[in-house]
């Protein structure tokens, strides 16, 4: 490769721009030696302005031609200026290789005219290819000289450009640094980067190389200008790719042309055992031990010469063993030797075979085929393939379809299959794909062209894309946007109807801008203040109301918050009457013309007066309740206690020998006084439930038990009255279910009661059964029935089906009123199907729940618990206060204790039983303490004997007549431990203090 000596300077230059060759006659052209020219980069020694991506400019020309020639000025050493012609060639290896070019150079001329010089140098075309955008500059910043490539990105013509400065091509952003720059460019070389505008007054990067020439006594600037639009694009594009990299299941890595590791991503971390720290900087042939097949080592290495991309196997050494490899190595920057190497690498340790390899490479490819197609067939988008075809001039004049994905072949419809392999033109496109086509030149060149347009054969509107894959294959891609384009065209259509909508609201809506002047308001508005919409546009908001500070605070609450509801304001009078309004306002889009806020009033003024007469009317009624709740709180207390003492001497009775007589008056007594409890407990249910204060239970209980508890109780009634009382339950139904036990037996109760009062003869059956989610009870019988219309009366408080039935059967009205409404509590329902003669059937429905495990072991633990309590006989000896006013009622009560065989003591009253419990030597177990006293009652004397005796202070019951829930409350409160309503039941009182004394 060495040149002989010739007249002629020939010089040789590698693809990293350094000179290989430099001959003695370029020694005598430009006036650098061999020895200080070889090495450099060329353009530095002979061209002041040619940058390094000219080269590639000489290197793209090569490829199509065996020679090039071309003219131009170039600088000697000594700084004079020379036009040359050169003839360049590639230049070869002893393998034939390319490895540089080669030019021979031939003095044109000794230029002595420096304005020619110039001109001919901004003539040559090499160096209008050369470089992208070229300006000379002079020292006012006045365009000296401009190439084709800046005429026609600034879109000048080169005689308008000329007359400019290069302040008219500086964005105005960018003019305050322009001065100092220019001045640095005259005296040494700059880079930087601006923004530049185009002529359209458009913005757009660009990166300026500058350098300093002179020519005689003049001083210029050489910039070359870079458009950064496309790199900034290409430096998204490889954040991007090193994220994919980073994210691949391959090992991937990065390193210099000379292997120095870049890149190391987690996957080679895993996979060589090394982590990225210990790596990169390093030579990657030094951090890894690597073993290559002969074979495959011999077909790469002489690609990877060529900067071609190569795969091979390698084996890895790890601390653990070998690991089986297979590595591609990709050049980065095709033509670039600086450019670097992506080496990915796979394990394929499990791959020994030679064919098994093969079969898992071919799956492999398979499968990422097989992706990209599911991918390309799944888009959203139609997305259709096309080769174009071209005239004997080169000219595009039609398109080949050759595929399309599933929505493309959709929206060509039946005809897809013509249409394959076919021009468009013949098989009579659209007028959409009419317009690509005659676009096609400007696709093809890189700028795609974007239609929205509307398909007549289908019916839909598309937004179609057409862009180049590369010279000969174009992507026709096809969005349906027939909903966005029939929603636009609706709400076009709808904009007058909602002004409309607006001007009709009863309410007044104002807009408001940032200012909080008025932008807009409705015909309401104008009605409510008396201005008409002339005289309230561009008001102060604040101006309209009594309280301007108050308007003015509720703006900006909203221009701050967003938000704003229920704001009070009072506009200012007009001789009609104060009115009140609540404002609400909402911040609106800073997009939004009309205004920035959008505030709505409603007058309540109407609205005020009634709440303040609703509130003198609810606190009337608040104390209409309580003064019922009063009074039947009282009447419960004053009714039970002479029950008290009915109900407990007639069981007392009961359990005594007496003759027959004697016996029936008292059971009748004692049946007497329990129906008369049963009146007050629905009278108090009924109550509770009106004020909204009846709680339900939600507890596991035995729901066989609980029925068969039912038939025993109603039994006798039944057998009494020569009824059959029947009771069916399903084998499916649960043991244990959870509810309320007592309000589901209440309800029971009332239907059975109700069904043996009105059957005289025949039957009362209940079956219980699921239903879906449902339990259902039913309870029918062969009485009387009654029509629909009686039974559209039956449910409602204090009715009956008729007065008749009041007469003759007795009763309140309120059972069934009371049922309805538990099972409605309960989630439930209570229906009547009747016919008048043939009898009726009452339903019950309500959830059927079961129970957790671990509530089921707490109900199980209670029952076994309760099976091995004490029998009363454990009670004897015990010693207890009982503290009761009434004389009946201390009889009873010490009655009822000394029956069991405890050891009773009476107190009448407050007083008596503090002074009996402080006593040196009073030694009681545990009280019953009446509230409802004389002198003292019973929740003041126990708070005094808590205070008294502390922790030594006996267990003490309320045994008293207020059953109220709030009554229990209130004992609990002042530290009684239980409560007992009267009338007492014995057995209950029994368990009760059973229960006390044994914890």
């Amino acid at each position: 490769m060495t040149a002989s000596p010739s007249v002629d300077a020939i010089i040789t230059v590698g693809f990293d721009h350094r000179v290989l060759e430099w001959s003695r006659g370029a020694e005598a052209l430009y006036g650098w030696s061999r020895d200080e020219a070889v090495g450099r980069r060329v353009y530095e020694l002979v061209s002041p302005w040619v940058a390094a991506a000219d080269f590639q400019v000489v290197v793209d020309a090569l490829r199509d031609r065996e020679a090039l020639s071309v003219e131009a000025v170039r600088v000697r050493k000594d700084g004079r200026r020379l036009m040359v012609s050169t003839d360049l060639t590639l230049a070869r290896s002893e393998t034939g290789l390319p490895v540089g070019i080669t030019g021979v150079v031939r003095l044109v001329e000794d230029e002595r005219d420096e304005a020619r010089a110039l001109d001919d140098a901004r003539l040559t075309d090499l160096g209008q290819r050369m470089v992208e955008l070229e300006l000379v500059i002079g020292a006012g910043g006045e365009l000296v000289s401009v190439n084709d490539r800046a005429c026609e990105v600034y879109r000048y013509r080169r005689d308008e450009m000329l007359r400019l400065n290069i302040r008219d091509l500086r964005a105005p952003s960018s003019l305050p640094g322009l001065h100092e720059q220019l001045s640095r460019a005259l005296e040494q070389r700059v880079q930087f980067e601006t923004q530049h505008r185009r002529r359209d007054g458009s913005e757009f990067p660009v990166e300026v190389s500058a350098r300093p020439f002179r020519i005689g006594d003049h001083c210029y600037t050489h910039s070359l200008v870079t458009d950064l639009t496309a790199k900034r694009r290409l430096e998204r594009d490889q954040r991007l790719l090193a994220s994919l990299v980073t994210s691949m299941d391959d090992a991937v890595v990065v390193t210099t042309d000379a292997f120095l590791i870049t890149e190391f991503t987690g996957r080679a971390e895993a996979m060589t055992g090394v982590s990225r720290e210990q790596v990169v900087g390093r030579d990657f042939f030094a951090c890894f031990e690597l073993e290559l097949p002969d074979t495959s080592w011999r077909d790469a290495r002489p690609r990877l010469l060529e900067r071609q991309a190569v795969r091979f196997r390698a084996r890895l050494r790890r601390a653990d063993g070998w690991v089986e490899l297979d590595v591609s190595m990709v050049p980065l920057g095709r033509g670039d030797p600086e450019g670097g190497w992506l080496l990915v690498g796979r394990d394929i340790s499990a791959q020994v075979a030679a064919e098994r390899e093969r079969d898992e490479a071919d799956a492999a490819l398979r499968a990422s085929e097989l992706r990209y197609r599911t991918l390309f067939e799944n888009l959203g988008e139609a997305l259709s393939v096309f080769t174009v075809t071209r005239d004997e001039h080169g000219h595009v004049v039609d398109w080949v379809l050759r595929a399309s994905n599933a929505e493309g072949r959709r929206s060509f419809g039946a005809a897809f299959e013509k249409f394959i392999g076919q021009p468009l033109r013949e098989q009579g496109s659209e007028g959409v794909m009419r317009e690509h086509l005659a676009h096609s030149d400007e696709t093809l060149a890189g700028h795609p062209l974007i239609l929205e347009a509307f398909v007549a054969r289908t019916g839909q509107w598309f937004r179609s894309a057409s862009f180049a894959i590369d010279a000969d294959t174009i992507v026709a891609a096809a969005l349906d946007i027939t909903h966005r384009r029939v929603a636009e065209d609706r709400l076009a259509a709808e904009s007058a109807y909602t002004r409309s909508l607006v001007e009709a609201n009863l309410d007044p809506l104002v807009t408001l801008d940032a200012a909080g002047r008025i932008t807009d308001v409705n015909r309401a508005t104008e009605q409510l203040l008396h201005r008409t919409r002339d005289e309230l546009m561009s008001a102060p908001f604040h101006t309209l109301f009594t309280e301007p500070e108050s308007a003015r605070a509720f703006f900006e609450q909203v221009r701050t918050k967003g938000q704003v509801t229920d704001w009070p304001l009072e506009p200012r009078s007009d001789g009609a009457g104060r009115r009140a309004l609540l404002f609400n306002g909402t911040e609106l889009p800073a997009a939004t013309v009309s205004g920035r806020v959008l505030a709505t009033a409603r007058d309540v003024t109407a609205i005020q007066q009634a709440q303040a007469s609703l509130a003198e009317a609810s606190r009337a009624a608040k104390t209409a309740n309580e003064l019922k709740s009063q009074f039947l709180a009282n009447m419960s207390h004053e009714i039970r206690t002479p029950l008290n003492a009915v109900i407990g001497l007639a069981r007392l009775g009961l359990d005594e020998e007496h003759g027959a007589r004697l016996k029936e008056y008292l059971e009748l007594i004692h049946r007497s006084g329990t129906s008369l409890v049963e009146l007050i407990n629905d009278i108090l249910d009924f109550s509770k439930i009106e004020a909204g204060k009846l709680v339900i239970e939600s507890a596991p209980f035995r729901l066989r038990a609980l029925l068969r508890d039912l038939h025993d109780t109603f039994e006798p009634a039944a057998e009494s009255r020569g009824l059959h009382l029947g009771m069916s339950v399903s084998p499916e139904l649960p043991e244990f279910i959870v509810g309320d036990p007592l309000r589901v037996r209440q309800v029971m109760s009332n239907l059975l009661s109700n069904a043996l009062k009105f059957t005289q003869s025949g039957r009362v059956d209940v079956v219980v059964e699921q239903e879906e989610e449902r339990l259902v009870m039913r309870v029918r019988d062969t009485g009387i029935g009654i029509s629909a219309e009686q039974a559209g009366r039956l449910f409602e408080s204090f009715m009956q089906a008729d007065a008749s039935t009041t007469r003759r059967y007795g009763g309140t009205g309120l059972g069934l009123a009371i049922s309805r409404q538990l099972a409605q509590l309960m989630e439930g329902s209570l229906a009547l199907e009747s016919t008048p003669g043939a009898g009726s059937t009452f339903s019950f429905r309500w959830p059927l729940r079961t129970p957790s495990t671990e509530a089921l072991r707490e109900v199980m633990a209670k029952e076994q618990s309760t099976k091995t309590r004490a029998v009363p006989a454990a009670l004897a000896g015990r010693r207890v206060l009982l503290v009761e006013d009434n004389k009946v009622n201390q009889l009873l009560g010490r009655t009822l204790l000394q029956k069991a065989r405890m050891v009773v003591a009476v107190a009448e009253n407050g007083h008596q039983a503090v002074a009996a419990l402080t006593a040196p030597d009073a030694d009681f177990e545990v009280v019953l303490m009446d509230v409802q006293m004389p002198e003292m009652d019973g929740l003041e004397a126990t708070r005094i004997v808590r205070e008294r005796l502390g922790a030594r202070c006996p267990p003490i019951i309320a045994m008293t007549a207020n059953a109220m829930p709030e009554d229990r409350a209130r004992t609990l409160a002042v530290g009684m431990v239980e409560h007992v309503a009267k009338p007492i039941d014995i057995d209950a009182l029994y368990a009760v203090l059973q229960r006390v004394l044994s914890g």
